[in-house]
């Protein structure tokens, strides 16, 4: 998955590889029930996997307006640490 959101090219595996981790979240879920019941141990891998399957199905426009969101908030934060 890592591959693909970096080049955006699709492969075979792509599909695969996005089903296999979409089911291994739903494992989770199914288990844990809530983010929160999630053992803080396997917090980390269980959030990298919800971000890397979100960041695989956004649209490039998607992760341009957030990108620039971030960016927008990142020198918005910047002024306002500056005025105090």
């Amino acid at each position: 998955m890592t591959d693909y959101i970096r080049t955006r090219e699709f492969t075979p595996n792509t599909l695969l590889a996005l089903r296999q981790l979409v089911n291994g979240i739903g494992d989770e879920i199914s288990i844990f029930k809530l983010l929160k019941n999630v053992p803080q141990d396997r917090i980390r891998n269980f959030r990298n996997d919800m971000y890397l399957s979100q960041r695989s199905v956004a649209t490039d426009a998607e992760i341009r307006t957030a990108t620039d969101f971030r960016g927008r908030l990142g020198r918005f934060e910047e002024l306002q640490e500056a005025r105090r």
